[in-house]
């Protein structure tokens, strides 16, 4: 059925455009090749936190992640044994805020060491270190270093 504009009923009504959809804004998101492949800070130190999750499950432990005071070390990992460590997770390109540095030296002056992991490989170096502390074995006895990020 052919019509043309002037037998449209819509038309006739006095509808602007002759009835015609009128083209609006557009409200879905416009693909961006670039934006696509960003990423941001809060995924990437949540996919860090699911990660070092897994892995401490795998070694018998669980995660308690620690809220409330500002500065206060991400999470507080409990291992076989009885063994407990402090531990703040950071991307690779992360930062350790002033709070948590103030947090992390109140904590070095009790004897409480905070580990800051940076990445993925961080992570699995400090755990293959932590895994080889025996159960009942002080955490003392190993030689932390700065390229585990454990601080000292």
């Amino acid at each position: 059925m052919n019509q043309t504009p002037a037998l449209d009923p819509r038309a006739r009504l006095g509808l602007p455009n002759g009835g015609q959809p009128v083209p609006t804004r557009r409200t879905e998101p416009v693909y961006d090749p670039l934006a696509a492949r960003r990423v941001t800070h809060a995924e990437l130190e949540a996919s860090l936190e699911a990660y070092f999750n897994k892995q401490v499950r795998l070694l018998g432990g669980r995660l308690v992640k620690l809220v409330g005071e500002k500065g206060l070390p991400d999470r507080l990992v409990l291992l076989p044994g009885g063994r407990l460590y402090l531990v703040e997770l950071k991307t690779d390109t992360g930062r350790v805020s002033a709070a948590q540095d103030l947090w992390h030296q109140r904590a070095a002056q009790l004897g409480t060491r905070v580990a800051v992991l940076y990445g993925r490989t961080a992570i699995d170096r400090w755990l293959r270190e932590v895994a080889a502390v025996q159960p009942g074995e002080k955490r003392d006895q190993l030689n932390p270093s700065r390229a585990t990020g454990t601080r000292k």
